[in-house]
């Protein structure tokens, strides 16, 4: 019998030295053990005057959160990243998660969430629906601030953003929303 066993390089450490002001960083990387993921779990970055920064990275199949677990079981999407945590000398930066929703068979960031300085976790964004090419529809920024996207050119590029509306409050525009949805060559609203 043959036997073949695959093996995949990744970036271990690197160190980056500024000719002009001569401060260097040297970044180490750890992987997966189990390699369930190609992508690093932290980076370590130790610069010239000392200081160590750490970013761990969260994927899918480590979290708890049933869609996570779904995404990373039946669906083998391993390395869909739900978390990133910044350390400065252990001492906790920035902590951020995401939170993934199921449309069919597709999975599309929720919310996401971030913390600093250790903190409490408050929400940066609430993505509050998707179209039927997984564009998002309205954003809800920082928990107060609405966006309704209009995507046009076939769904394929957002053709306007209108602020301070959700996405149920533009019917009373339907025709102009559905003039730029079905957009498809670079035309001024309006002209001929």
């Amino acid at each position: 019998p043959i036997t073949a066993h695959a093996y995949q390089r990744n970036l271990v450490a690197k160190e980056t030295i500024d000719n002009v002001t001569g401060v260097s960083v040297r970044e180490e990387y750890t992987y997966d053990d189990l390699h369930r993921t190609t992508l690093p779990q932290t980076m370590t970055a130790v610069n010239s005057d000392g200081k160590t920064y750490t970013t761990e990275y969260k994927y899918t199949f480590e979290d708890d959160d049933p869609v996570s677990q779904l995404m990373a079981g039946n669906y083998v999407m391993l390395d869909f990243l739900v978390g990133e945590r910044t350390l400065c000398d252990g001492r906790e930066l920035m902590n951020t998660k995401t939170k993934y929703v199921q449309h069919g068979e597709w999975f599309y960031p929720e919310y996401e969430y971030k913390s600093v300085l250790g903190g409490a976790f408050f929400e940066t964004a609430h993505y509050d629906g998707y179209d039927d090419k997984g564009n998002p529809l309205t954003i809800i920024s920082n928990a107060a601030d609405t966006a309704s996207v209009i995507w046009g050119y076939g769904s394929c590029l957002p053709v306007a953003k209108v602020v301070g509306f959700g996405r149920s409050g533009l019917s009373s525009y339907a025709n102009t929303v559905n003039s730029l949805e079905t957009t498809s060559s670079p035309t001024l609203l309006g002209s001929k």
